[in-house]
């Protein structure tokens, strides 16, 4: 990988010399575009053609069969500098400059939903990374955990996997006496099972075990880590029993397909209290099954939480928590779904309408999509206990009452947060995928969208925090400006940001694919996909991704042919990262929204009570998210009217959107001819 990474550097630089000769008078924007066009074609062809590898145990969930040509951003755009981009508030003195490589892998599919823990910092202060590994380009017999270590700066030599045996999806930590944990699933013997590698302080070998699952022979897949416990010696565990749908060996385990378990250890490893025991509300009175990676676990002290991020799932999205190390647990709703299609399962025959849905929504892409998660997310709890929640922003539809399916939309775009103290549905848009060119919205087909599972355009977030309790957030998301030349789909970026107000307000996301993490003449170039960091973030933002020169995976739908993915490392002073210039707007009840008259033909007249501090902007959508009317003007205080032509529109169902500085309102609007 590292003479395709200098060989697409030659050639960048060749090329931008020749075009700039040529066009000397265009910017190194449009440059950028020859230039990938050029060199991405050279690329697609040194690429030696391997056989597709078999697809993952997973259950396959049913992509759209249609999609929308035009993904829509919301209201409250993530519209960057275009100059400067990543203008830095400062520069650091200790900047280490572009991105490191700290490994390679031919297995290119990290996680299936949700990251798990696989950074920490040892007890020397230096970074410890994790990622899933295979030097094999078929069969992937090698797949294990690799470990790498950047001992006094430099990182070791990788050559091969830490476990005996095959094993996959390993979560990593350490526990407060220094000794480290690799959790993973064993592979390589029969039963399949949760496999644990332990390795002393100051020790180069691992003691493996085998952690039993239920009784007759339930075998556990996919497991999650968190540590805690007031000594930081409990190890939290969750996993799933193979699924049916994801596995040959799979089963229904008490009436679910994929029954989400707990296990619990509060000495580091050398007995568990606690194995496969079913969490109070995991059951199935409010789910069908899980899939793999579809939820997550984190632990501060005594506080554990667990995540659930079901996209399919037409339920309530739960958070399950705990005060007393694992021992008791409450639930939390933090999307009350609608009443009325709760548990639904569409089959032949099977209806419901918009009336059903009863919520607002105006970014929903059809009049019968719901609100749900992509399943990528991350759970974390600051210092005050306080659950914080990140995912990416998804709906689900039953579209053909004919079947037994149901589907979501790839092109979503946006980062859903959602803290404890915020309560049920108060789920705030705080990023996304950029609007580079400032137009209004992302043009993108769906096949140019590279498929990893159900993420939508900006997804795989992952977090951590400070000891002044400064919120991280990392994700991975489509780059309007960069396509791939050799299968036309938009290339992934990195980007990060932060809170310093416990999650009130968020800064500008920082792109992390651009200079000066990663060498300008590489970033058109690059699909970077799967962040991990820290949970414990100290002087310095440590990211590692997988990266490589072409969108999609193949280990997880085929998408391409195997090719060898470096895992990257990058550090970003948290200096360095904007505060508080994006507020998240703040749906309102003391605008006191009217539509009069409501049906209406002509005009309409909306009134609502403003606070006459910020400037008011007037929308009206479809219920397709389009946006069909929209104005400015300046705010007064007191009950304002203002009249809306509605006489070009066609009869139907409208949103009406006003938004006043930080905060807005929503009411319906029929328009009756």
């Amino acid at each position: 990988m590292a003479q395709i990474h200098n060989f697409i550097r030659f050639f960048a630089d060749v090329f931008k010399q020749y075009f700039q000769f040529i066009f000397f008078q265009t910017n190194f924007t449009m440059l950028n575009k020859y230039l990938f066009a050029a060199l991405a074609l050279l690329f697609a062809g040194a690429v030696v053609a391997q056989s597709h590898s078999p697809k993952p145990l997973l259950k396959s969930p049913n992509l759209p069969t249609k999609h929308f040509s035009k993904t829509i951003i919301p209201a409250e755009s993530f519209v960057p500098d275009i100059e400067t981009p990543n203008l830095l508030s400062k520069q650091s003195a200790g900047n280490r400059g572009p991105e490191e490589i700290v490994g390679s892998t031919y297995w290119d599919a990290q996680s299936y939903g949700a990251m798990s823990s696989r950074i920490y910092a040892n007890a020397q202060g230096e970074p410890v990374a994790h990622w899933l590994y295979s030097a094999q380009s078929t069969g992937y017999s090698d797949r294990g955990t690799a470990q790498n270590v950047r001992a006094g700066g430099t990182w070791g030599g990788v050559t091969g996997r830490e476990e005996a045996n095959r094993t996959g999806f390993p979560a990593a930590a350490m526990l407060g006496d220094g000794s480290e944990i690799i959790i993973s699933h064993n592979t390589g013997t029969t039963p399949w099972a949760i496999w644990m590698a332990k390795k002393a302080p100051g020790s180069s070998t691992w003691t493996e075990t085998a952690l039993p699952g239920p009784p007759g022979g339930i075998r556990m897949l996919w497991p999650k880590i968190a540590i805690g416990g007031t000594d930081n010696m409990t190890i939290h565990i969750i996993a799933i029993t193979a699924p049916v749908g994801g596995a040959t060996f799979g089963s229904i385990y008490d009436g679910l397909d994929g029954h989400l378990l707990y296990y619990r250890s509060t000495d580091g490893g050398s007995t568990w209290d606690k194995q496969y025991v079913k969490i109070p509300g995991i059951d199935d009175s409010q789910y069908d099954g899980f899939s793999a990676d579809s939820y997550t676990i984190d632990a501060s002290g005594n506080t554990v939480a667990v995540g659930v991020f079901l996209a399919y799932d037409w339920n309530d999205m739960l958070i399950y928590k705990s005060t007393d190390n694992g021992e008791n647990w409450s639930d939390m709703i933090m999307r009350d779904f609608p009443d009325a299609l709760e548990g639904y399962t569409p089959q032949p025959g099977l209806e419901y309408t918009i009336d059903d849905i009863t919520e607002i929504d105006t970014l929903a892409p059809e009049a019968l999509a719901v609100m749900t998660n992509d399943g990528f997310g991350s759970v974390l709890i600051d210092q005050n206990g306080q659950v914080h929640v990140w995912f990416g922003r998804m709906y689900v539809i039953d579209n053909d009452f004919t079947d037994s399916s149901s589907f979501i939309y790839p092109g979503m775009n946006g980062i859903l947060y959602w803290k404890e103290s915020w309560g049920a549905n108060n789920l705030q848009i705080i990023t996304g995928a950029f609007d580079y060119d400032n137009n209004g919205s992302i043009i993108m087909s769906n096949d140019q969208i590279a498929p990893y599972g159900g993420a939508n355009i900006s997804s795989f977030p992952v977090t951590g925090i400070d000891a002044d309790g400064t919120l991280y957030l990392c994700y991975s998301a489509v780059n309007e400006q960069f396509i791939s030349a050799d299968n036309f789909d938009f290339f992934r970026h990195l980007y990060l940001m932060k809170s310093t107000s416990n999650g009130e307000d968020w800064g500008d996301a920082l792109e992390l694919t651009a200079a000066p993490y990663v060498e300008v003449e590489i970033a058109p170039f690059v699909e970077c996909v799967w962040p991990s960091m820290p949970r414990n973030i100290g002087d310095k933002v440590w990211v590692l991704y997988q990266q490589d020169y072409t969108p999609g995976t193949n280990v997880w739908g085929a998408h391409h042919d195997p090719l060898e993915n470096t895992m990257n490392w990058v550090e970003v002073d948290p200096d360095d990262l904007p505060v508080g210039a994006h507020e998240v707007p703040k749906p309102s009840p003391s605008l006191a929204l009217n539509l009069s008259p409501n049906p209406a033909s002509e005009t309409s007249v909306l009134s609502a009570t403003l606070s006459g501090e910020s400037d008011v902007s007037v929308e009206i959508f479809d219920l397709l998210g389009n946006r069909v009317f929209q104005q400015s003007v300046p705010s007064v205080a007191g009950r304002q009217y203002f009249p809306l032509p509605v006489q070009n529109l066609h009869t139907g169902s409208y949103w009406v959107r006003i938004t006043e500085g930080k905060q807005f309102g929503i009411t319906k609007l029929v328009v009756a001819k």
